[in-house]
């Protein structure tokens, strides 16, 4: 029975990995979107897929992207994903990923992952079918993947919210400048593109940059929901780099309601935020959602 079921599941296996092959092959055609100095993305049109409900309602959306590296793109991605140890990686060339969005939660899973060499052979792969994905961060690449998949699904193609996310700059708005004790200066802005409201419930991205000594040493994103009725706030997520912890990605699901100190930066920042949502409420209501 226990080798039935290793045989089994190594078939499983391999069909999964065949057919991820076939949807996202390397040979398939692919068009550019996005280079930077290190990476390039491509598309493949053929593998959009709008997946509906039973209702009729938008599920998720598939697409397949293929990204190049250069030296320094490969040893960055390598080092992402704790490859190190892994047999021949040095070879990588490119990577396809087969990725869902679902739009109502602005959620992303890479549902397979595949590294390969100039000649198309394996490296690693990896299946996450039992993930339920992670919310997109303002300006990542994740935003990036996000925003071309939707306005190829839904806008014909046309590169609004790519361009949105290209054009990182203009989303963001000052809530707060201040020197801390260590001698380094705190910047904090909320992200007005990602505003979702429901009655007086607010979620809003913000993002705190640290600098000492002309040097970034933080970039930290927050989600938080804040209570227009009752001035409270919770912490939803926190996804940040900094010189000591790195990279790391933290949800938080039962965060209590804090309130804020009359006076307070906090309360300051709360202010502003209250503002601006006031001034914009059916402007962000129109764009919350992807029609």
């Amino acid at each position: 029975m226990k080798n039935l079921f290793s045989i089994t599941f190594g078939l499983l296996l391999v069909l999964g990995i065949c057919y991820f092959q076939q949807t996202c092959d390397a040979q398939s055609t692919w068009t550019w979107y996005f280079s930077d100095d290190h990476v390039s993305d491509y598309y493949n049109p053929e593998s959009l897929k709008v997946v509906k409900d039973d209702n009729g309602n938008i599920d998720h959306v598939e697409m397949c992207i293929k990204t190049t590296y250069d030296e320094a793109g490969k040893n960055a991605t390598i080092n992402s994903y704790k490859l190190s140890a892994v047999q021949k990686i040095n070879e990588l060339q490119y990577r396809l990923v087969k990725i869902y969005i679902y739009p109502e939660q602005r959620k992303i899973l890479f549902y397979n992952t595949g590294f390969y060499n100039e000649n198309g052979d394996s490296l690693w792969s990896e299946e996450e079918s039992n993930s339920l994905g992670v919310e997109v961060v303002p300006t990542s690449a994740n935003e990036r993947y996000y925003s071309i998949i939707c306005d190829l699904a839904f806008n014909a193609g046309q590169q609004i919210y790519f361009t949105q996310w290209k054009q990182s700059k203009d989303r963001w708005i000052d809530l707060d400048y201040h020197q801390n004790t260590d001698g380094s200066m705190s910047g904090t802005w909320f992200d007005k593109n990602t505003i979702e409201l429901n009655g007086n419930l607010i979620s809003i991205w913000e993002w705190n940059r640290i600098v000492l000594d002309n040097v970034v040493i933080g970039d930290l994103y927050y989600k938080y929901e804040y209570d227009l009725s009752t001035k409270k706030s919770k912490l939803k997520i926190v996804s940040a780099w900094t010189k000591e912890k790195r990279e790391y990605y933290h949800s938080y699901d039962n965060e209590p309601w804090k309130a804020y100190i009359i006076g307070s930066v906090g309360e300051s920042e709360y202010q502003t935020i209250k503002k601006y949502v006031e001034e914009h409420r059916t402007e962000i209501m129109e764009s919350m959602h992807i029609k």
